[in-house]
């Protein structure tokens, strides 16, 4: 066989190897993995921080934790709300750190006299997935 005959063989089994990888692969890369799917449909954002101080919010039994998150370098206003909110280590909600993801509605009325108020809030803490307190 010449030079130029091995070269085209050559030339054409990577041609069809490469059509073989074309036809297989593609359409599996560009499908969307679960993941890409589940990260489009989650509304909670991450958190974390130092808890700077809280307060109990009588009328919508729940409660407002004031956290210095890390993360935007701000101070988020959060509701914990029994029921909704999910705890991790030990149920331990007033400890100093919080590390955990938090949804962007939530309410604290407070008693003032004998009027409900609401205190704004960034959010409610979340259930996906949930929040964790240092001891």
């Amino acid at each position: 066989m010449t030079t130029q005959k091995i070269l085209k063989t050559i030339l054409q089994t990577l041609l069809v190897a490469s059509a073989v990888v074309a036809v297989f692969l593609l359409p599996v890369a560009k499908m969307p993995s679960p993941a890409h799917a589940q990260l489009s449909t989650a509304v909670e954002i991450p958190y974390g921080g130092h808890e700077l101080f809280w307060i109990t919010c009588l009328c919508s039994k729940n409660s407002l934790h004031f956290i210095f998150d890390y993360r935007t370098l701000q101070v988020l206003p959060l509701v914990y709300q029994p029921g909704s909110s999910v705890l991790y280590l030990y149920y331990n909600l007033f400890g100093r750190y919080f590390l955990g993801s938090h949804q962007p509605s939530g309410e604290c009325l407070v008693l003032v006299v004998k009027i409900c108020v609401p205190i704004p809030s960034e959010g409610t803490m979340g259930s996906r997935p949930g929040t964790g307190t240092s001891l």
